[in-house]
């Protein structure tokens, strides 16, 4: 993450964990809209930030997994 605009990157302040679905909205969801995304119903992406059309660079140790495989070994 950047401190600041155009800054660089600080490897000891890097992520290191496991992060699926995140979606931003621009408004406050419902309680149906958040009932349908905990259970993995049919639910609106984010319309701010949406983890489907997420456009990213990965870099060093970085593994890629699908969803599902995530699931059968939790």
């Amino acid at each position: 993450e950047q401190d600041s605009y155009g800054g660089g990157y600080d490897l000891k302040q890097s992520f290191v964990g496991m992060m699926a679905d995140v979606h931003m909205w621009d408004h406050t969801l419902s309680p149906c809209e958040i009932h349908k995304y905990v259970d993995g119903l049919n639910f609106t992406p984010g319309n701010v930030l949406n983890w489907g059309a997420l456009e990213f660079q990965i870099t060093g140790k970085v593994i890629v997994e699908d969803k599902e495989a995530e699931m059968l070994n939790f």
